[in-house]
């Protein structure tokens, strides 16, 4: 009886030390995640974790950040870009950065990647804006560039040389009204009608400049083309060496009539507006 009782007690303590065994394995493997290695080849661009620090790191826990690491040998820059102009950008439009940081210099970048879902503020009010981030990666990496830098970015949708071109402000878009001599009530009733049937129809607008002739505006209808913040290209109508009207919004658009006599500023007459546009 006794020496069935001694053999049992050694099989108990035999099951207890591989019971040990099989905790001590589970601990090494743990110890063995403890370390982690970088990914990637670069510089701690944030450190959130001294040596010595614990961290979280669990299945049902999300777990700590440690440290953030950056190649900063590859900068890009992230903008938001309206829904109306998105659909003109596509990968590998060059683009010209301007940082804050480096006032005096412009670098140069290409687009990468177009972000396939907007990004929406002030949801469900009149001040609701859609946007889609475009990343832009920037080719000349010669300064030191840092993560978080502010900067302006313009992107060259398309890009045209030696083109015809005027100042923006110059063209404007008006419709012709014809009078039949009928009353002033039913003259003004055609013309809500005729312009509601245009809109229905969806009738574009004419595009026209005014030329100066015999110091007196001729409306002169002209095609378009691609623009920039100041000047616009002008494919048909009008031909090089010819000067146009240059004003104000509500002086061309709506009080410069053709054949109003209009005075040359002999000074900037000759100014030469012919540049390479590009948007």
């Amino acid at each position: 009886m006794s020496f069935e009782q001694t053999q049992a007690q050694i099989n108990t303590n035999s099951a207890q030390i591989n019971q040990q065994r099989t905790g001590m394995s589970k601990i090494k493997y743990d110890i063995s995640k403890t370390t982690i290695y970088a990914p990637i080849n670069g510089t701690v661009t944030q450190l959130n974790n001294e040596t010595g620090e614990k961290v979280l790191g669990t299945i049902s826990n999300q777990g700590s950040q440690i440290m953030t690491i950056s190649d900063l040998s590859k900068m890009e820059c992230q903008v938001e870009v309206g829904e109306t102009d998105v659909t003109l950008v596509n990968i590998g439009d060059t683009a010209k950065i301007q940082i804050d940081a480096f006032p005096d210099k412009i670098f140069t970048g290409y687009v990468y990647e177009i972000a396939n879902t907007a990004k929406s503020k002030g949801v469900g009010t009149q001040d609701e804006v859609v946007n889609f981030v475009v990343k832009v990666r920037v080719i000349n990496n010669d300064v030191e560039l840092r993560p978080g830098m502010s900067c302006t970015v313009d992107i060259e949708v398309e890009k045209k040389m030696n083109v015809l071109a005027v100042p923006i402000q110059s063209v404007t878009t008006r419709e012709e009204f014809k009078g039949n001599g009928i009353s002033e009530e039913a003259d003004n009733e055609n013309l809500k009608r005729e312009s509601e049937e245009k809109q229905s129809k969806k009738i574009k607008p004419k595009e026209v400049v005014f030329v100066i002739d015999n110091n007196s505006a001729k409306k002169t209808e002209v095609k378009t083309g691609i623009s920039d913040d100041s000047y616009i290209e002008v494919t048909e109508g009008i031909k090089e060496d010819q000067e146009v009207v240059k004003g104000t919004f509500k002086a061309i658009n709506k009080e410069l009539e053709d054949g109003s006599k209009i005075k040359v500023d002999n000074e900037v007459k000759k100014k030469n507006f012919k540049t390479d546009e590009g948007n």
